[in-house]
């Protein structure tokens, strides 16, 4: 069997009790229990995102629907940058997009 894993999605619960996680390659999801979840200002930023633009696309000109997570929806295009990768075009490289929302000392997310 094939051990390896390429997480393609990771979504937290709004508490941060829980994470869930889409392995590309067979579209399992795993379910973590996070047993201390952060609060306050002890909310680290979130997982970087990561998108393959369209071919001429800039970054945050037309970012997919799913870095819509629950509280940076009206921020889909905001804050990417572009960045080489290693997983693009068969593990080969290429330019992503990519951002690193965070939790404001105000209780909200941001991503610019």
């Amino acid at each position: 069997a094939n051990a390896s894993v390429y997480p393609k999605f990771v979504a937290i619960t709004p508490s941060g009790s829980y994470a869930y996680v889409v392995d590309d390659a067979s579209d399992a999801v795993a379910v973590i229990y996070i047993a201390s979840p952060a609060t306050g200002s002890e909310i680290p930023t979130a997982a970087m995102q990561a998108y393959i633009p369209a071919a001429g696309e800039t970054c945050g000109q037309m970012a997919p629907a799913w870095v819509n997570w629950p509280g940076i929806a009206n921020q889909q295009n905001q804050g990417w940058s572009a960045s080489w990768q290693q997983w693009p075009n068969g593990g080969t490289g290429g330019m992503v997009c990519v951002r690193q929302p965070f939790y404001t000392t105000n209780g909200t997310w941001s991503a610019g």
